[in-house]
């Protein structure tokens, strides 16, 4: 599970959690007791702990400009959660536009990934190449 979208492991938590009958702030506790989640996007997961605790803590004020908006909407659908408010429908219409998103990014990747394996090859005949061009002109010199 280390390589799917923390933000989706959330609402993945969060809609766990309502479907056993659970509240809100149970999946997200459970989100943040996961240590599967993993160090690639660590940034998030910290910023979920920040949000969490004000929340707790209304004295602490927690700014949600430095995420993404799929980040930010999903903090706010949380925060409606927490408030009683029916998050239901939203989530599962977030959560086709995250895979949407997710399946997107891989899209890019996979087209980028050609291009990113010929470049050992690049240095590799770059060199050799440049031998083969610059030895007759060095045997020119030489006589």
């Amino acid at each position: 599970m280390e390589n799917i979208s923390p933000s989706l492991l959330l609402l993945w938590d969060v809609k766990r959690s309502l479907a056993k009958g659970h509240s809100v702030a149970q999946g997200v506790r459970q989100f943040l007791l996961r240590d599967d989640v993993g160090s690639k996007d660590s940034d998030f997961i910290v910023c979920v702990e920040q949000w969490w605790v004000s929340q707790n803590n209304p004295s602490f004020l927690f700014n949600k400009t430095s995420l993404s908006l799929h980040r930010q909407y999903l903090l706010e659908l949380l925060e409606a959660g927490l408030r009683g408010q029916s998050i239901s429908a939203a989530l599962n219409n977030l959560e086709s536009e995250l895979i949407l998103s997710c399946e997107g990014e891989m899209q890019e990747r996979l087209m980028r990934l050609p291009l990113l394996s010929l470049l050992p090859l690049l240095f590799l005949i770059f060199p050799s190449l440049m031998i083969v061009l610059i030895s007759p002109l060095l045997e020119a010199f030489t006589i």
